[in-house]
């Protein structure tokens, strides 16, 4: 005999299209998102920062 307390949550289940997710599901993505578009700048400050060292080499002829 099935367990009535996996069918209550297959019937919440269905109510929500099958798709399960914890409370915390919103603020992982903005947090992964804001992580990912803090290392984005970073690594534009960085190559930034690779293209002025080039160009003061350039200028003093290192």
């Amino acid at each position: 005999m099935a367990n009535p307390d996996m069918e209550q949550a297959d019937l919440r289940g269905a109510g929500l299209g099958g798709y399960y997710a914890p409370p915390f599901h919103d603020s992982f993505l903005e947090r992964r998102n804001r992580l990912y578009r803090e290392r984005s700048d970073m690594m534009d400050r960085i190559i930034r920062i690779q293209r002025d060292i080039i160009a003061v080499e350039r200028i003093l002829g290192s």
